[in-house]
């Protein structure tokens, strides 16, 4: 049985996720959202978005979430990361891989993870979609899987220090996947929340 967006939706909030409305069938923010990387939408809002309107549940990730997410695009992205071992029990499949689930850990947005392509990370600034594997999601569930590995970087430091210092990053994403993302100089990072006139846009 295929659970529905509102049943969905209810879950995630109900076990401390901030949820967010997306355009179905796609990636793209049905309302402007800033306001929700600080504070969770109500009972009320949910309902708006997800039974009196078709947008489908996405989740913001980084602090106000708690989690990390590493997003492999592909099967052979989620080949590669088994192979560097970037390995969660938290996941979730995608249309096209899988989000891979760790505990915030002050992460912000990134593409290309250890130079491979296909594999980004969503922390701070950022959101992804929410999947049916999603309806299994808890706060245990996040304490148990822990902070993104500390693996071996493609530039001779640890994964994690490379994210950091932007060593990791050559190329913008691709907008053609339909996420627009610009770079944030003070972050040091890829975001995809909308800049609209040098301010991200707010719900």
């Amino acid at each position: 049985m295929t659970t529905s967006r509102m049943a969905l939706a209810r879950h995630l909030h109900a076990e401390g996720f901030c949820v967010l409305p997306l355009l179905p069938g796609g990636k793209q923010p049905a309302r402007k959202w800033k306001r929700l990387q600080t504070s969770r939408p109500t009972v009320l809002e949910l309902i708006d978005w997800f039974a009196h309107n078709s947008f489908e549940p996405g989740i913001v990730t980084g602090r106000i979430s708690g989690i990390t997410v590493i997003d492999c695009d592909s099967p052979e992205a989620v080949e590669a990361c088994e192979a560097a071992g970037i390995t969660s029990s938290m996941t979730q499949r995608t249309k096209r891989g899988c989000h891979l689930v760790y505990r915030w850990n002050g992460e912000r947005n990134t593409v290309r993870v250890a130079g491979m392509p296909g594999v980004d990370r969503r922390g701070e600034g950022g959101y992804v979609r929410a999947y049916p594997d999603s309806i299994h999601w808890t706060r245990e569930a996040v304490a148990a899987a822990g902070p993104v590995p500390d693996v071996a970087g493609e530039h001779g430091g640890t994964l994690f220090d490379e994210l950091a210092s932007g060593a990791a990053l050559e190329d913008p994403p691709d907008e053609a996947a339909g996420e627009p993302m610009e770079w944030d100089e003070e972050r040091q990072a890829w975001r995809h929340d909308f800049l609209d006139g040098g301010d991200p846009r707010s719900l």
